[in-house]
């Protein structure tokens, strides 16, 4: 690849690809010369141009590698969608860490730092592109073309813009370098969230039609076993609450107690 702003590794023709399907993740490597590098720090996006030459829509995904990627650190991957007989274009967004405000403070001690890295890769040293279809159930074909760096990279944050990051997460858990609809400001603005909130359910109880259980209390009676299950009714399947009344669940679906984080060494993250 040329070091230019706009680098290109287009082929003399179009690259055509028809990986299978008897590999989890077939696809094509597109590679610098041996002991090289491809250099992409002056650019914001890697693209190519994906023609689907297949009967059926395949979702094509290219990465982009650092040294030692392994899809999942070192390394950030983009995807396209593309329907039979037509042309998109696949576009991974790059993110260089040496630019982003965190590694901004590379000399102050960040525990856990490894993990910052996914989503973002050293674009001075792109080691290849990865070109493939993700658990296909059938073969695909499709053809690349143009490949491409583009765009303007971000701009690297100022020394005196990073003296002042941490702390960077404040009392309340959010990050404190930016505001936005919601954000809690004060311990007395969440109270009064709280009362907004406790007003706001007053004033729109749950429909008369539900039972305790949030099933629809004007439904069909099935057998009430006292626990929530599924069953089917007239040739669908319905969840069931405990007193045998259909209902429909929409919302968070799982709330895991048991994950954490490290706090030791983190310290100056936080301002409480």
């Amino acid at each position: 690849m040329p070091q230019s702003v706009r680098p290109s590794i287009r082929p003399d023709r179009p690259c055509a690809s028809a990986p299978g399907h008897a590999q989890p993740w077939p696809g094509i490597d597109l590679l610098p010369p041996a002991g090289q590098s491809w250099d992409l720090s002056a650019c914001g996006e890697v693209a190519l141009d994906v023609t689907n030459t297949s009967a059926s829509e395949v979702t094509v995904y290219c990465r982009v590698d650092n040294p030692g990627a392994n899809g999942v650190t070192d390394c950030i991957t983009g995807s396209a969608s593309v329907k039979a007989g037509e042309t998109q274009t696949l576009t991974v967004h790059l993110k260089n860490p040496r630019r982003h405000r965190h590694q901004a403070l590379r000399h102050a001690r960040l525990s856990g730092r490894h993990r910052y890295r996914r989503g973002a890769i050293d674009t001075a040293h792109i080691t290849g592109l990865v070109i493939f279809v993700a658990n296909p159930q059938k073969d695909y074909e499709f053809e690349i073309d143009n490949v491409r760096g583009q765009g303007t990279a971000e701009p690297a944050v100022s020394p005196e813009v990073a003296k002042h990051f941490f702390p960077l997460i404040d009392t309340f858990g959010q990050y404190i370098h930016r505001d936005w609809p919601g954000k809690v400001h004060s311990m007395a603005e969440l109270r009064g969230r709280v009362a907004e909130e406790e007003a706001d359910l007053a004033a729109k109880p749950g429909s008369p039609d539900w039972d305790k259980w949030g099933g629809y209390a004007k439904g069909p009676q099935l057998k009430a076993t006292g626990f929530f299950r599924v069953e089917k009714h007239e040739g669908k399947w319905w969840l069931v609450d405990p007193d045998g009344r259909l209902f429909f669940s929409n919302g968070i679906d799982c709330v895991n107690m048991q994950d954490s984080t490290p706090v030791s060494e983190r310290e100056t993250w936080l301002q409480d």
